[in-house]
This record gives C-alpha cells, structure tokens and sequence, in this order.
C-alpha cells in the first residue's frame, strides 16, 4: 500500500468497488483482509444493467485489468467512458480495443501488477488528467458508439462484403 506510507490522508480516502460475481470472490475477500485494505474494499456483487451509470457515477477511475485472452469487446470500458470516467485496461483479449491510448485511458500489460498500480496512481494523483481523459472519453464515445455510428460501420462492413464478393464472382 503505497499511499499509507507516502500520503496517508490520500490512503484513507482510497476505495476499491469490485462489481461483479464469480468464483473468485472469497479469494479477494481474503486478499483484501491479508493486505489489510478490507475496510476500504467493497465488493458490489452483480449491478443490474439500468444501475450501471448510477455505479459508475460513483467512480473517479474505472479499471478492468484481465490477464485472459478470452475477454471479448469492452462493452464495460465504453460505458466508463459514456459517464466520463478514465480508464485503465490490460492489453487482454479485445479491452484495449476500445481505448485511445493515452487520451480515453491508460493501457496496460496484461502480466504486470507493476504498470498497472502506477496507472492508477498516475491518475489518482493527477485530478485534470483524469477529468481530461475522462471527457475524451465521452467525446470518443459519441463519435465511435452511439446506436448511428454503430448502424452506418456495420451498415458500411456489410457494403463492403457484398462489394467484395462482387468483384469476386465478377472475377471468376
């Protein structure tokens, strides 16, 4: 715990939300008491989807730091920036997919603890960088997810596989 030592009014105020259920949930339990961070960790346990902005209002970072490949598109990540939250994310499976490096967020190896604290840290300790992510972030959201722009790139892909597959048979 970097803070308790370096900064310990910021320490106190630190708070850690882990949202969501699974089979890991005792192990955290018990890290969160062996590290002794337990009183400033809270565990959410599943949000019901229209919660979701009213949790995220909540926070000052969002992070979501897989080491599996397996994890697919960042639907969560896109949310975090709709509410205007900066993000930090492992380079695993599609996450950074939906980040603008060093713009919406910070990104990650997905196998070291290390970078990702100081991530963290870089936006704890920087309250304009992670407002300014934070609006990058909504701002990339509107151009790039909004239910139009999702409409004309999938209408766009579709074009460009019957165009494709013209040429193709034209070819042929």
């Amino acid at each position: 715990n970097h803070y308790s030592k370096e900064n310990p009014i910021l320490a106190q105020q630190l708070e850690l939300h882990i949202v969501g259920e699974g089979p890991q949930r005792e192990d955290l339990e018990a890290l969160a008491k062996k590290l002794n961070i337990h009183h400033q960790t809270v565990f959410c346990g599943r949000i019901p989807h229209p919660q979701v902005p009213k949790k995220l209002a909540e926070f000052d970072i969002y992070a979501a730091l897989s080491r599996r490949d397996s994890e697919s598109f960042g639907v969560a990540i896109i949310e975090a920036g709709a509410a205007g939250k900066p993000v930090v994310v492992s380079d695993a499976g599609g996450l950074p997919e939906v980040v603008v490096a060093e713009k919406t967020g910070l990104v990650v190896p997905r196998s070291n603890p290390e970078l990702a604290a100081n991530a963290l840290k870089t936006l704890i300790e920087n309250p304009v960088l992670r407002k300014q992510m934070g609006l990058q972030g909504q701002q990339h959201v509107k151009e790039h997810y909004t239910w139009l722009s999702s409409v004309m790139t999938m209408e766009n892909a579709l074009k460009s596989v019957i165009d494709n597959a013209t040429r193709v048979k034209k070819s042929a």
